[in-house]
């Protein structure tokens, strides 16, 4: 399948969605750092330095809602390195370059001295992959044929 074969706007939905990445990858960082590093008393709930006024709800709540979030950009995290495996090595230095490292396209082509048009095409090869191993591409179709039967009734 081509990328004209490949609803425009799926293909936006997927861009979109790399070019999250480098704030999710931060946002994993700085949540595992932060849960390592909280104080931990036997009970399991966070202590605050001495002098402070402490709110062991709401800190039990902030905990929990940091690990369930912790625990949703690990499975992502996992999703990515999948992903990434699957890639040839151009297609990863593409998506490595344009959407890791957030470069425009022409300083992508200078960097891996390639054409323009081979640029696109590694590009859109990825990002079908992406689709499908993300489920966007499936869960875009399902709500897609939803919608059309919806306006069918």
């Amino acid at each position: 399948m081509s990328r004209h074969e490949m609803d425009d706007q799926l293909f936006r939905l997927c861009k979109a969605d790399l070019r999250l990445y480098p704030s999710r990858k931060r946002r994993y960082e700085w949540l595992r750092k932060r849960l390592a590093t909280l104080d931990k008393s036997n009970d399991g709930v966070a202590r605050r330095p001495e002098g402070t006024a402490s709110r062991p709800t709401e800190t039990a709540v902030m905990l929990k809602l940091d690990g369930d979030e912790l625990q949703e950009l690990e499975a992502y995290m996992s999703m990515m390195d999948a992903y990434f495996s699957l890639l040839s090595k151009d297609e990863y230095d593409v998506i490595r370059l344009t959407f890791v490292e957030e470069k425009n396209w022409s300083a992508v082509i200078d960097e891996l001295h390639i054409h323009e048009r081979k640029y696109y095409r590694l590009l859109e090869a990825a990002i079908m992959r992406y689709a499908i191993m993300s489920g966007i591409g499936y869960a875009y179709e399902r709500d897609k044929k939803r919608h059309k039967s919806v306006q069918q009734m």
